[in-house]
């Protein structure tokens, strides 16, 4: 069964656990928060989408959102950069810009991570793992307004 798993890479603490809350809230679980791109892992395949800052300690998160994009994992930028200085390949991807609540960029990266979810083919049992799963991640993101 796929797994509901939210990466966030971010280098300032309380932004990435604020983050990290707000997504455990939803019901997610968190690959993370990783404060530098060198620890994030080679194996991103349990990911289910992803909220990066752009410069990580001063170190540009292209390569992983390129990776990410390649694997089909819904990415979210929560960044204090506005989209004039970015390459043109990166224009559709959902931008949260700082300083604005990491609420607004965890509940894209959920909302994203969703219709992923729907639109994969599923077994019967994975159907009903998810089903049964869903009961509670929809409870969570009422109470926590995603």
């Amino acid at each position: 069964m796929t797994r509901r798993r939210i990466l966030i890479v971010e280098d300032e603490f309380f932004i990435a656990e604020n983050c990290a809350s707000v997504v455990e809230e939803a019901g997610f679980e968190v690959a993370g928060p990783y404060s530098k791109l060198g620890d994030v892992p080679q194996e991103l395949s349990g990911i289910s989408g992803a909220i990066l800052d752009l410069n990580v300690c001063g170190v540009s998160a292209y390569p992983l959102i390129d990776r990410l994009l390649e694997m089909n994992i819904p990415v979210t930028l929560y960044t204090g950069y506005d989209s004039h200085g970015c390459p043109k390949k990166y224009e559709k991807v959902p931008r949260v810009m700082k300083p604005t609540p990491c609420l607004d960029a965890s509940r894209i990266s959920c909302d994203n991570c969703r219709a992923r979810l729907r639109t994969h083919l599923w077994t019967p049992r994975e159907m009903q793992a998810i089903f049964e799963e869903d009961r509670h991640v929809v409870g969570c993101c009422h109470l926590s307004g995603l």
